[in-house]
C-alpha cells in the first residue's frame, strides 16, 4: 500500500535553485546533493517533479540529471510572470524545454494568476497552443487565493491541472475538490507543511505570524497525544484525501526526503484521527495567515540609511555628485530597487550642517529622522521606534554601488533563518560597500539598552557580535571571497573610483549589479587601482583602538 502512496508524491524542486521556505536555514541545495535526491526519489517510486523557470537553476539541474542518468520523470513546470501574448508564452515554454532537455513535458501551469486576467490577447489561448503543439500534455494554473478559483469557475476556462495549497490549517479549497474532480481536473496539493511553518521555532512564529500560534499548538498536542511526528501528521493528512492526485513536497536535504517517505508508515495512525484533523477547530481560513503569498506584507523590512555631512576623511561626501545625482540619491535609488523593502528612512543628526540632507530628502519625499551624531545606536533605535519598523535593514550612505539583489538575499535569509541578526559584514566575503545588516526591533532594543562601549554606540551592531551567545546570528556568505575589494566612499580616491564605475555602467544599465561591476573592473583594471591599498572598515578599527566605556545620553524610550 505504501508504494501506491509514494506514486502520488510529486517532488517540489524550488529548493534546488532558491533559498526557499520559512524554515529553511540551509539555503539552496548543492548540485551533488540535488542529484542524490533525484536518484533516491526515482528509485523510491516518485515519478513526477514540480519546477518553474522562476526557481533559479532548478530546471537546468533537472535537465542535467536526466541527461547524465537513465532516470526519467513526468515534469510539471510553470510560466514566468507578465507574459501576455501567445508568442512570448511559446518562447518561455521553449526555453523551459531547452533547459530540461525535453521535447515535451507533462504539465505547464500559469504561475502568476494575474497573468490570466491580463487584457488583450489571451494568455490562455497561448497555453492551449502549447498543448496543441505537443509541447505539454496538460495545462493549468497554480492558485493561492479562493477568488482565483472562483474566477476560473466563472470564466469556464478549460484547465487540466490545478495546483492549490492544502494542509491541516489551510483547507480552504477542499470544499471544491468534488466539483473539480467531476470535471476531470487533476488536483495537485502543495504547501502541505505550510513552507515549514509547522516545524518552525515558536518565538520565530510569534514574531511574524502570531495569529497562527493557537492552531499550531493544537497540531503539537495531537502529534504528542498520538505519538505521530509532525511531518508524518502533515503529509499523511494530505495523502489521505482521495480527491488529491499528487501531493507536492519540497525537501532541504536527502535525509529530509528519506524521512518524509518513511513518514508514510504512519498512514493508518493518521487515518484513525483524520476526521478530527478535518474539523473546523483546525481550519484557519484567514488568507493573510495561511497564504505564503501574503506573508510578504508581514515579512518586509524597513531600511534605515545613516547619513551625515561631518565625515572626518571626506566631509560632505554624501552630497557629492556623480551624473547629476548626489551619492545619497544613488544609494536611495539602488535601495528602492530591492523587492523586500517596505520603507526607507534616512537617519541624520541634529547638527545644523545636516539640514542640507533633510532639505534634499524632503524634496525627494523620503522620510527623515534626526538624532544623536555620536550615539548612532540611539539614532537608529529612535528612528525605528518613531516609524514603527519591526525588521530593520542597516545601510550606510557611503554605499552608492550597493546591489539590491544582495539586499534581497540577506533580507530573505534573515526571515527564512529566523535569526535575530543576519548580515554579510562580520564574516566578509562580499566587497566593502555591499554591506547589509538585518535585525529585529527587539534585537536593536536589547543593544540600545545594554551597549556601553563607545564602539558599540557609534557603529550600531557591534554589541550583537560582542554578545553572540545571547543572539541567534546568521552570517551570509558567498563561495568566492571578494572581501578585499573596496567599493565604499571614505576618501577622495574612493569618490574617483565610484565616479568611473557609475559613469561607465549607469547610463547603459541603471539597475546594474555586482557582477556587472566585477566584469567592468576585469576589463578596466586601472580603475580598481584608484583606491587600492586602504583598509576596509577604517572607522570601526579606529573606534576599537580608542574604545572606552561611555556615559549614555540617549533619547527617551517612551
Amino acid at each position: 500500500m505504501k508504494k501506491n502512496f509514494i506514486k502520488r508524491l510529486c517532488l517540489g524542486t524550488a529548493q534546488f535553485g532558491l533559498d526557499y521556505g520559512i524554515a529553511n536555514k540551509r539555503g539552496k541545495i548543492p548540485k551533488d546533493e540535488v542529484f542524490k535526491i533525484l536518484e533516491y526519489a526515482a528509485n523510491a517510486g516518485i515519478d513526477m517533479l514540480d519546477t518553474a523557470c522562476l526557481y533559479g537553476d532548478s530546471e537546468r539541474l533537472i535537465g542535467e540529471f536526466i541527461r547524465e542518468t537513465d532516470k526519467s520523470f513526468k515534469i510539471v513546470s510553470k510560466t514566468p510572470h507578465f507574459y501576455r501574448d501567445v508568442g512570448k508564452v511559446r518562447d518561455s515554454s521553449s526555453e523551459t524545454l531547452k533547459r530540461l532537455g525535453q521535447s515535451s513535458i507533462y504539465g505547464y501551469l500559469v504561475h502568476n494568476f494575474e497573468d490570466i486576467r491580463l487584457p488583450g490577447i489571451s494568455l490562455w489561448s497561448g497555453m492551449e497552443s502549447l498543448k496543441e503543439a505537443g509541447m505539454t500534455k496538460k495545462i493549468g494554473a497554480s492558485l493561492s487565493l479562493m477568488e482565483e478559483l472562483k474566477y476560473l469557475i466563472d470564466s469556464e476556462i478549460g484547465i487540466d491541472i490545478i495546483q492549490v495549497p492544502y494542509n491541516i490549517l489551510d483547507q480552504r479549497f477542499k470544499d471544491h475538490f468534488l466539483y473539480l474532480k467531476e470535471r476531470g481536473i487533476e488536483i495537485h496539493a502543495r504547501s502541505v507543511f505550510l513552507q515549514g511553518l509547522f516545524f518552525e521555532r515558536k518565538n520565530r512564529i510569534g514574531r511574524d505570524l502570531n495569529e497562527a500560534m493557537g492552531y499550531l499548538d493544537k497540531v503539537d498536542r495531537i502529534s504528542k497525544e498520538y505519538n505521530i511526528p509532525q511531518n508524518a501528521l502533515c503529509l499523511c493528512f494530505a495523502m489521505l484525501n482521495d480527491s488529491i492526485d499528487k501531493v507536492v513536497i519540497g525537501v532541504d536535504s536527502l535525509k529530509q526526503l528519506k524521512d518524509n517517505i518513511d513518514s508514510l508508515d504512519y498512514l493508518d495512525d493518521v487515518r484513525k484521527i483524520y476526521g478530527e484533523l478535518e474539523s473546523d477547530s483546525f481550519r484557519l481560513d484567514d488568507e493573510e495567515i495561511v497564504c505564503p503569498v501574503n506573508w510578504k506584507k508581514r515579512l518586509k523590512a524597513g531600511v534605515i540609511i545613516q547619513a551625515r555631512m561631518g565625515a572626518t576623511r571626506l566631509p560632505g561626501k554624501v552630497l557629492l555628485k556623480i551624473l547629476d545625482k548626489t551619492i545619497l540619491e544613488h544609494v536611495l535609488e539602488r535601495v528602492k530597487r530591492s523587492e523586500s523593502i517596505d520603507d526607507v528612512i534616512v537617519a541624520t543628526t541634529t547638527k545644523d550642517e545636516d539640514k542640507e540632507i533633510v532639505s534634499l530628502m524632503e524634496k525627494k519625499g523620503v522620510k527623515v529622522f534626526r538624532g544623536s551624531e555620536e550615539d548612532v545606536l540611539d539614532r537608529f533605535y529612535q528612528a525605528a521606534k518613531a516609524y514603527d519598523i519591526r525588521h530593520i535593514v542597516r545601510i550606510t550612505a557611503d554605499s552608492p554601488l550597493i546591489d539590491p539583489w544582495i539586499i534581497d538575499a540577506v533580507v530573505n535569509r534573515y526571515f527564512n533563518s529566523g535569526a535575530d541578526y543576519c548580515s554579510n559584514v562580520w564574516e566578509r566575503t562580499y566587497p566593502d560597500g555591499q554591506d547589509v545588516e538585518v535585525f529585529s526591533f527587539n534585537t536593536l532594543k536589547r543593544a540600545w539598552e545594554n551597549a556601553r562601549l563607545q564602539s558599540e554606540r557609534e557603529h550600531v551592531t557591534p554589541y550583537v557580535m560582542n554578545n553572540k551567545d545571547d543572539f541567534e546570528v546568521f552570517h551570509f556568505k558567498q563561495d568566492k571571497n571578494l572581501s578585499e575589494k573596496r567599493w565604499s566612499l571614505d576618501r577622495h580616491e574612493d569618490f574617483e573610483f565610484m565616479k568611473a564605475v557609475l559613469e561607465a555602467l549607469y547610463p547603459k544599465k541603471p539597475d546594474f549589479h555586482m557582477e556587472d561591476i566585477i566584469r567592468f573592473l576585469e576589463l578596466n583594471p586601472d580603475v580598481e587601482e584608484i583606491n587600492k591599498g586602504y583598509l576596509v572598515n577604517e572607522g570601526y578599527l579606529k573606534s576599537l583602538k580608542e574604545d572606552k566605556i561611555v556615559d549614555i545620553k540617549r533619547g527617551e524610550e517612551s
